[in-house]
């Protein structure tokens, strides 16, 4: 039996794809001059770049740099533009396995941002389950899940994960 999901392709990919415009750019992935001087931090130019891309893909669309994930040329691009750097500089990037690692972490530290834990569920549930009580709609109610903890400064979870929330949720609301 497949999974039940309540965002067609193309809300997924408008709430968590990267876009390629450049107003959506510019909006999302402006790096700030604390951002830069963060950056700065770095010795190598890849390791710049690569903490360049997990800066912004914390910020949107708010869970970071998944593996496998497929980063847009427009977006490296982008990125690259604002550093001084050429996007082909991140095929040399993390050669060691804890450089990615050590860079999400120093990301979400400068962010100030905490990672979604069990701990987090039974607030994500409370969200979702307040959002339900104004719409049935589950767009709205995963939009408003995922408002509501970037207000909590929390990394979100997993698409997955957040849809379930927000089925979970529902039911609750209907129920009572």
């Amino acid at each position: 039996m497949s999974r039940r999901s309540i965002l067609s392709a193309t809300t997924r990919e408008t709430l968590f794809g990267i876009p390629t415009a450049v107003d959506d750019l510019m909006r999302h992935y402006l790096l700030s001059t604390a951002d830069l001087e963060l950056i700065k931090t770095r010795r190598r130019s890849e390791n710049r770049l690569g903490l360049a891309v997990h800066l912004s893909l914390l910020r949107h669309p708010g869970q970071g740099w998944l593996d496998g994930m497929a980063l847009p040329s427009e977006f490296l691009d982008w990125l690259g533009y604002q550093l001084h750097l050429s996007p082909q500089l991140l095929s040399e990037y993390a050669s060691r396995g804890a450089t990615r690692t050590a860079h999400h972490t120093l990301a979400m530290q400068h962010l100030e941002l905490s990672a979604f834990t069990s701990a987090h569920v039974d607030l994500a549930e409370e969200i979702a389950t307040s959002a339900a009580f104004s719409t049935d709609h589950g767009v709205k109610i995963v939009e408003t899940l995922i408002s509501r903890l970037r207000q909590h400064k929390l990394v979100l979870p997993s698409l997955n994960t957040l849809e379930r929330l927000a089925l979970k949720g529902r039911a609750r609301a209907r129920r009572e």
